[in-house]
């Protein structure tokens, strides 16, 4: 119990940390927030059903946080800057990202809960950023956290996108 208690004060902090880091929070948006802060409680709750240790990770920003690598091209972005076009190319790097059968790898050995802009729960695969087509941090850091540790990981990314300095400035 001390151990869920230690993560939760955790988890509620890097939230608080990502509220402070907005420029300023409309009543609306404050109350998103504070309704965030009990949501990653679940999250701890869901450690109760694994056997063995969890390592668990949070990782908190603003929007590169949220995440908006593309993973395939659209009809409006696309060409070389996608995950797919990294893949296909054929770098060792990227190679992991795609099982056997030719789809996107879907990691049991870890977990994301997103929490912010976004909110999801998963096991790690693409997918986990803005929207179903795109990605963040969490993709390439899972891989690495899923290959050298030999306990579940449980990564918690709370993310919200920042506010435009448009309208903020007078030059």
């Amino acid at each position: 119990i001390a151990i869920a208690i230690a993560i939760a004060i955790a988890i509620a902090i890097a939230i608080a940390i990502a509220i402070a880091a907005s420029a300023t929070v409309t009543v609306a948006a404050a109350a998103q927030h504070v309704t965030a802060l009990a949501q990653p409680f679940a999250a701890v709750l869901a450690l109760a059903d694994h056997d063995g240790p969890v390592q668990v990770f949070v990782l908190a920003g603003q929007s590169n946080m949220v995440g908006y690598g593309l993973v395939e091209a659209t009809d409006s972005h696309g060409g070389d800057f996608t995950l797919e076009a990294l893949v296909t190319s054929g770098s060792p790097a990227y190679q992991h990202l795609r099982d056997s059968a030719g789809e996107w790898t879907v990691r049991d050995d870890v977990d994301v809960e997103v929490y912010g802009a976004v909110e999801k729960i998963s096991p790690l695969t693409v997918g986990l950023g803005s929207s179903s087509n795109f990605f963040g941090p969490e993709l390439q850091s899972g891989h690495v956290l899923g290959e050298r540790l030999s306990q579940k990981v449980l990564l918690i990314k709370v993310a919200w996108g920042g506010r435009s300095l448009h309208g903020k400035t007078n030059l």
